[in-house]
């Protein structure tokens, strides 16, 4: 019992958190994939300079933010 409690909380840190800054840039995202988006209106949005921004994003997500805007409109153009 206690290795599995100890297994358990070892992957809970492993598991990231996704800044919420982050999270408000994917959330404009995911509602205007339509939309021109640029880097500087989501940095805005973030509330981080452009450059902190695209550091911050790829940190978080794994992916650049243009490389993100393309791979979630093509995931919507696939379910279409």
């Amino acid at each position: 019992m206690y290795h599995l409690f100890f297994k358990l909380l070892a992957e809970q840190n492993t598991l990231r958190h996704i800044d919420t800054r982050v999270l408000s840039a994917q959330t404009y995202i995911a509602d205007h994939l339509s939309s021109r988006l640029s880097i500087d209106h989501l940095a805005s949005i973030a509330c981080l300079s452009q450059t902190q921004f695209k550091k911050v994003f790829k940190e978080h997500v794994g992916f650049s933010v243009m490389q993100y805007i393309t791979h979630v409109r093509m995931e919507k153009a696939k379910a279409l």
